[in-house]
């Protein structure tokens, strides 16, 4: 039987989705009702979402007699770690750590690991001497082979991957008029102006600079959402001065593309882990299938590159975001960084990208909420 602490600490392991649905069942709400308040989701995911529950609660009892066990074994603790639906809307699961084991838990693992070493006993061999007798042949023979066949050729290791450089463009050459001036003293002091045909073309190699760009964006959603992001997909909406989504949602910034800039924004919420749910930046991009991109949850992080739609992990999955956390993201040339202040600062470098410049693309999962976001360019 375990106590009301170890119990505690077991909800407080419910993902955000698991939480939901025990939150309304503890509310005495039956299927349809809590299928409803949940946007709808059908019977069959509500089931998938029970099991779960009842496989982190680690509840023991027939499939019949489990929903009474969870009433009668959590319904009076849920207002302890979820009082309201404003606790369940920034609900974060916290991770059971290994080093917590419950009196329970460390003496099932105990009794565990006893059966594997009864197993392992079990399935003992005694190798004799016909095991030898047979290694020695299967050696001898073996030996044969290789003296027929001779060493085995290995297979060459796969080219690396190549990238197709885009064609460059040669300006023809053109006819220009040269202008000579005179300044031919006349009575009236007028300059002749004598225009000279010449078939000099311009060098193809020459190249004009322009003056750099200095593009800037802001928006802080106190006014709505700026008509400069562009909805792909689900349903974005304002809350309390900020930008979240009643469903996961794609936005693109339709603005001029940047070669060189850093973005600031502040954001909350994700669950804990990428595969349940994430969030994430594309910068240098196209669109949500070609583009580099940075993904976190609450629990880790990554930068990839998307290419016609395949994902490609470039960094590793370190770092932690709880709680609302000032996020900075910088491109500078093939060098990509994302950090937050007393959490991570992580970077690449992808040597031979092909997206030299590119639009912002913007995953703002369900619940999540954004705010002060700006960019800005360099040179």
């Amino acid at each position: 039987m375990l106590t009301k602490e170890q119990k505690l600490r077991r909800l407080k392991s419910l993902s955000r989705l698991e939480m939901e649905v025990l939150f309304y069942f503890c509310q005495s709400m039956n299927d349809d009702e809590i299928c409803a308040k949940l946007d709808n989701i059908s019977q069959k995911t509500l089931n998938g979402r029970r099991t779960d529950i009842y496989k982190d609660l680690k509840v023991d009892a027939p499939d019949k007699e489990k929903q009474d066990y969870l009433s009668q074994e959590y319904s009076s603790l849920i207002p302890i770690v979820c009082p309201d639906e404003n606790a369940l809307k920034h609900w974060r699961p916290v991770k059971l750590e290994e080093n917590q084991n419950t009196p329970e838990e460390v003496k099932t693992v105990s009794e565990e690991k006893q059966k594997e070493s009864e197993v392992k006993q079990i399935k003992k061999f005694n190798f004799g001497i016909p095991f030898f007798a047979f290694l020695v042949v299967l050696i001898v023979v073996g030996a044969y082979l290789l003296g027929k066949i001779g060493s085995p050729n290995l297979s060459p290791l796969p080219p690396l991957p190549t990238y197709t450089i885009p064609p460059t463009y040669t300006i023809p050459p053109t006819k220009l008029a040269v202008v000579v001036i005179t300044n031919t003293v006349l009575p009236s002091f007028t300059p002749t102006v004598t225009i000279i045909p010449s078939d000099t073309p311009i060098p193809a190699d020459t190249l004009i600079p322009t003056p750099t760009v200095q593009i800037s964006f802001s928006d802080n959603f106190d006014s709505g959402i700026d008509p400069a992001w562009k909805i792909i997909s689900g349903k974005p909406y304002i809350e309390n001065g900020a930008l979240t989504a009643s469903e996961d949602t794609w936005l693109k910034l339709s603005h001029l593309p940047w070669k060189n800039f850093v973005i600031t924004f502040d954001f909350t919420g994700g669950d804990c882990w990428i595969m349940d749910s994430y969030n994430e930046i594309g910068v240098r991009g196209d669109s949500v299938n070609d583009m580099v991109a940075f993904t976190w949850g609450n629990c880790e992080n990554v930068w990839g590159e998307v290419t016609s739609g395949n994902w490609t992990s470039l960094s590793d999955r370190n770092g932690s975001t709880y709680g609302m956390n000032h996020f900075t993201i910088q491109v500078v040339d093939n060098k990509f960084t994302a950090s937050v202040p007393d959490s991570f600062d992580k970077s690449i470098i992808i040597p031979d990208l092909n997206l030299p410049s590119g639009t912002i693309i913007f995953r703002l999962g369900k619940g999540s909420m954004l705010d002060n976001f700006e960019v800005d360019s360099l040179p």
